[in-house]
C-alpha cells in the first residue's frame, strides 16, 4: 500500500524495493480563513515561518513547532503592511514592514527582543528581491522607474554596520520584465525580457559583487512574457532556465560556464502547465522544480522534479534541433 490516509488527512507515501524502503510523511494543515496574503521563511532546523495579512488589514506572525503553530507578537500598527521576511543563519528573524509611500521599517528580533529601525532610503510598493547573502548578511533589491527607465539597486545589511548605501546594478526600459534570483556565491543573476517591436529579446545577466561588473548574454528572441518567474537550475556544471509561456514549458540551456546557451526551445510537456522554484534555507533550491499545474489541473501537491530527472529531457529536445 504506497499511500495512507489518516483521519486528519494526514498522507503516508511509501516506496519500496530490493533491499530498501522510503517514506515521505505530508502533514495537511487546515483552511484558514480572512488572509489576505502571507510572507513565508524557513529557518535552519527546517521550521516554518510565516508572516500573514488578514482581510482587516492585521499582521500576524507565527512559526511552526512540531506539531502545533506558535505566535509572535509584532510591535506594529494594523496599518503597515508586510514588505519581506527573512530567517537568518542564527535563527534571528528579519521582517520589513512597510509604512508608507517610500518608507519601510526593519524589525529584528533576538533574545525576546525586537530591535526597530527605519531603512535609510525610499523603496517601491515592491521588492525584487529579499534574501540572505550568507549566514547573517541580509540582501535586498529593487527597482525604481525615472525618466522612463528602470533603474535597479541593491543593500546590504549586517548588525555591525547597518545599511548600506543603495547601489546601482543596471538599468533597463521601463517596459522590460525583469525576473532577479538571489544571491549566490557573492555573484547575482538575472533575466530580462526587452521588448523588440511585437517580441522581446531574452537577456541574462551575470555581476560579480566584488568587481562591480556585469555581463550580459543574449539567449534568444521570445514572443510572450513568462507566466511566473523563470526557474535557474544546476546540475554539476550545467545551467537550465526554464519557465511555461502561455502553459508551454520553455528552457534554455548551457552545459558548463563560457560555452553557447541552446536556443530557447518551446515544448508540450504536461501542457498547460505552470511551474515554479522549490524554496529553501536560506533562499531556493538550485536543483529541483516543481509544477504546480499539469494538463490544465491544478495539483494539491505539486510534481516535483529534480534536474537529474528534467535535464536529460531537455538535453534530448537540444540533440533533437
Amino acid at each position: 500500500m504506497p499511500l495512507l490516509w489518516t483521519l486528519e488527512d494526514d498522507i503516508w507515501n511509501i516506496t519500496s524495493g530490493p533491499g530498501w524502503l522510503n517514506y515521505a510523511y505530508i502533514l495537511t494543515g487546515r483552511p484558514v480563513a480572512g488572509i489576505a496574503y502571507y510572507l513565508s521563511s524557513l529557518d535552519p532546523a527546517g521550521r516554518l515561518h510565516l508572516l500573514l495579512r488578514t482581510a482587516e488589514g492585521r499582521n500576524i506572525y507565527v512559526y511552526w513547532q512540531g506539531r502545533s503553530w506558535q505566535t509572535l507578537s509584532l510591535p506594529c500598527r494594523d496599518g503597515e503592511e508586510p514588505y519581506g521576511l527573512v530567517v537568518d543563519g542564527t535563527g534571528r528573524k528579519h521582517i520589513l514592514l512597510r509604512l508608507g509611500p517610500g518608507r519601510v521599517k526593519h524589525l529584528l528580533y533576538q533574545g525576546g527582543d525586537w530591535l526597530i529601525r527605519e531603512l535609510p532610503f525610499t523603496l517601491p510598493p515592491e521588492p525584487l528581491c529579499f534574501a540572505l547573502e550568507d549566514s547573517e548578511r541580509l540582501f535586498l533589491c529593487w527597482e525604481e522607474v525615472t525618466g522612463g527607465m528602470k533603474i535597479l539597486l541593491s543593500s546590504t545589511y549586517t548588525r555591525a554596520a547597518g545599511w548600506s548605501p543603495p547601489c546601482i546594478i543596471g538599468q533597463e526600459r521601463k517596459e522590460a520584465g525583469i525576473y532577479f534570483y538571489g544571491p549566490e556565491a557573492s555573484r547575482l543573476y538575472w533575466l530580462v525580457w526587452k521588448p523588440q517591436g511585437g517580441s522581446y529579446g531574452l537577456y541574462y545577466y551575470t555581476r560579480q559583487r566584488a568587481r562591480r561588473l556585469s555581463r550580459k548574454e543574449y539567449l534568444g528572441e521570445v514572443l510572450e512574457l513568462p507566466d511566473r518567474a523563470p526557474v535557474r537550475l544546476i546540475l554539476g556544471s550545467a545551467t537550465l532556465l526554464c519557465w511555461t509561456a502561455k502553459g508551454k514549458f520553455t528552457f534554455c540551456l548551457r552545459e558548463s560556464p563560457g560555452t553557447t546557451w541552446s536556443k530557447v526551445q518551446t515544448d508540450y510537456l504536461f501542457f498547460p502547465a505552470c511551474l515554479e522554484a522549490v524554496a529553501g534555507w536560506p533562499d531556493l533550491r538550485r536543483d529541483k522544480i516543481a509544477f504546480t499545474k499539469i494538463c490544465g489541473l491544478d495539483l494539491q501537491w505539486p510534481l516535483i522534479l529534480t534536474a537529474e530527472q528534467i535535464l536529460p529531457y531537455c538535453r534530448a529536445l537540444v540533440s533533437r534541433g
